[in-house]
């Protein structure tokens, strides 16, 4: 069979429902799925298993019907999908019937109750990683794995915090690394973050790779969202 999903972006919404995907795989299905253009090369070649497509929005818009829902369904529909998943709990001017099921649990818990997949399998995420593109990125920092240090990712799509006063009550004088876009591909970053001591976020791309990929460090989330609109972590988290 082969199914569609349909959540253009943004990185961290991709990464939450990757396991869906997998979940379908496992299970002898092909599974296409429309993603920003710009997000393209890095899932590709850290999720090979899902056929990610190119949805670009310098020819669509980047916030328009076209790129989120209409291109993504035509793209699907010329594949001859069997089945589509729209992942999107709200979206302007768009009523998708489950208004009872997404105003009652976690936008992340969502996608998985619409897609009829066990919720306990979005921490079944497994990557494709890197290790040149890591390793670059270490050297680029001037670290080692060795070294102490921790990370602070600061800025995320919407909201944005300073760290520096509350990690250096917590870590002293220990080296700060700041998780700023200096690479076009966020995973490279893994490493630096699964070697680091102490890691603080805000709700990003990041705090989900971490949390799903079960890294074992000290994690502390900046917490500025309703519960509806916070994914469920559950690997060891210290909420600021």
């Amino acid at each position: 069979m082969k199914v569609g999903i349909i959540q253009t972006r943004g990185i961290g919404d991709i990464i939450i429902a990757a396991p869906i995907a997998k979940y379908f795989i496992d299970r002898g299905h092909e599974v296409f799925w429309p993603i920003d253009s710009d997000f393209l090369e890095p899932f590709k070649y850290a999720l090979p298993s899902i056929n990610f497509l190119s949805v670009d929005k310098n020819i669509v818009g980047g916030n328009t019907a076209e790129y989120f829902i209409e291109g993504p369904k035509k793209i699907i529909n010329q594949l001859k999908c069997d089945v589509s998943h729209i992942l999107y709990s709200h979206l302007t001017s768009y009523d998708f019937g489950q208004s009872h099921i997404c105003d009652a649990i976690s936008f992340d818990a969502y996608k998985y109750a619409i897609c009829g997949v066990p919720f306990y399998e979005k921490w079944n995420l497994k990557v494709i990683r890197n290790p040149i593109r890591e390793a670059a990125l270490f050297t680029h920092l001037g670290l080692s794995p060795r070294d102490q240090y921790v990370v602070h990712h600061e800025q995320g799509s919407i909201y944005n915090f300073n760290f520096d006063q509350i990690s250096n009550q917590l870590y002293g004088k220990v080296r700060v690394i700041k998780l700023t876009p200096i690479t076009n591909n966020f995973f490279d970053w893994l490493g630096v973050l699964e070697n680091s001591n102490g890691f603080f976020t805000v709700n990003s791309a990041y705090s989900n790779l971490v949390d799903q990929l079960g890294f074992d460090v000290n994690k502390y989330l900046k917490c500025q969202t309703p519960a509806q609109w916070t994914p469920v972590f559950k690997n060891k988290w210290n909420y600021l």
